[in-house]
């Protein structure tokens, strides 16, 4: 089986995914790896602080990467509809939703 290298997998290239949970590890996995292929990711999380480190870790992987964070409470619909809002004046309308 081969291995196709993050730089050469181009599926996610300028798509606009949203990222629930992540300031979590698998939400951050998430963002990392879609961050890593091209993607304008945003992340969302109920904890700030986790979303700076998110942030910090994927721009520490790629200067390139293309992420916007938002403290968000995904249970309450103005919450969401705020960072989508603002989500979308950034990087354009979503191609994907990763929910955690």
């Amino acid at each position: 089986m081969t291995s196709i290298l993050p730089e050469h997998d181009t599926r996610f290239k300028a798509k606009h995914i949203i990222i629930t949970g992540a300031g979590g590890n698998f939400g951050r996995e998430g963002c990392i790896f879609f961050s890593l292929r091209g993607a304008k990711v945003t992340a969302l999380d109920l904890n700030k602080d986790a979303l700076i480190e998110t942030e910090a870790i994927v721009k520490s992987k790629s200067n390139a990467a293309q992420i916007a964070c938002f403290v968000c409470n995904v249970t309450d619909a103005p919450s969401v509809q705020l960072a989508i809002d603002e989500s979308e004046k950034k990087f354009g309308t979503p191609d994907m939703l990763w929910s955690e």
